[in-house]
């Protein structure tokens, strides 16, 4: 009795595997060898096929392009040297067109390193003009402050001695604060010059642009306090 349910037992297992759906049995051997397609992909696997499909029946072989030329009367060798004319052709207008794009992409890389440096450049004569332009502006400053300060002391000087009688020391005290005012005016004018000078070059223009410099500076011309004009 054992061996009869052993037997039927083996039979049910081949029974078992024969019986197994067709679609499990032809999908384990493409299982083995990893050429399995996902569900969600097969829409895109058909219709990749299909266009390749469409594509290949809009194609000849070169026989067959040979046969139809044999029956307008075209030599085959005719055919087989256009074919590797225009398959030439091809491969030029298609290296032409890899060697454009190569250029075109080695110009952008250019230009982009052109623009790059002429920024760097314009930023560094940006620093150096506000560098120079700031202290030469300071030193006009500091020349017209003077100016105020000998002038107010020459006021004081020529109100002291108003209506009285100089003397010699007086008389030379007089002089010494006019010649003072001359003497700072002229200070003042050389550091209004080379503020002008500096700020009519490229990086004072520069400078004076971002960060809002005068454009020039008034020369006191001898007469009156110097103002610094925007």
């Amino acid at each position: 009795m054992a061996r009869t349910n052993t037997d039927t037992s083996v039979e049910t297992d081949v029974k078992t595997d024969v019986d197994a759906p067709a679609t499990v049995r032809e999908r384990r051997p493409e299982a083995a060898s990893g050429e399995m397609v996902e569900r969600d992909d097969v829409d895109d696997v058909i219709g990749i096929a299909a266009r390749l499909d469409m594509e290949a029946e809009d194609q000849l072989s070169l026989s067959e392009v040979e046969a139809v030329a044999a029956e307008l009367d075209i030599d085959p060798e005719h055919v087989r040297e256009a074919t590797r004319k225009l398959q030439k052709d091809r491969a030029d207008e298609r290296a032409e067109t890899v060697r454009k794009a190569a250029l075109r992409r080695k110009l952008v890389g250019v230009a982009a390193a052109v623009v790059t440096a002429v920024l760097l450049a314009l930023t560094a004569l940006t620093g150096v003009g506000h560098s120079g332009l700031n202290a030469r502006y300071a030193e006009v400053e500091a020349r017209q402050a003077q100016i105020v300060s000998v002038m107010e002391r020459q006021e004081r000087v020529e109100k002291r001695y108003e209506g009285l009688k100089l003397d010699k020391d007086r008389e030379a005290e007089i002089i010494g604060a006019d010649n003072r005012v001359r003497v700072e005016r002229r200070r003042y004018d050389q550091a209004a010059a080379e503020y002008n000078r500096y700020s009519s070059g490229l990086s004072g223009r520069l400078a004076r642009t971002v960060f809002g410099h005068p454009v020039r500076v008034e020369l006191s011309n001898g007469a009156g306090v110097a103002t610094v004009t925007p």
